[in-house]
C-alpha cells in the first residue's frame, strides 16, 4: 500500500475555498493589503463589514472548516 504525498494549496486558493464554506453564514475572509498589517487575513461579516476576527490562522481555519482535506496544507510560499 503506498502513501500519498502530501498536496500544497496556494494561499489564493484556500482563501476561495474557505470562502465557499462561510458565504452561507454571511462571512467572508479578505487579506489586508495595508502597510500597517501586510498579508494579514480577516473574517468579514458581509451584511455589516465588521472584522469579526483578525490574525487568522488560514491552515487552521481551512483544517477546522474541512477546506483542507488529509494530506493538503498550506503553500507558505506562494
Amino acid at each position: 500500500m503506498s502513501e500519498s504525498k502530501p498536496v500544497a494549496v496556494s494561499e489564493k486558493d484556500l482563501i476561495v475555498r474557505i470562502n465557499h464554506r462561510l458565504a452561507a453564514k454571511g462571512k467572508v475572509v479578505v487579506k489586508n493589503h495595508s502597510d500597517d498589517d501586510p498579508g494579514d487575513c480577516h473574517i468579514i461579516d458581509i451584511s455589516t463589514n465588521f472584522i469579526l476576527e483578525k490574525g487568522l490562522d488560514l491552515e487552521a481555519l481551512g483544517l477546522e472548516s474541512g477546506a483542507l482535506g488529509d494530506g493538503e496544507y498550506l503553500d507558505r510560499q506562494s
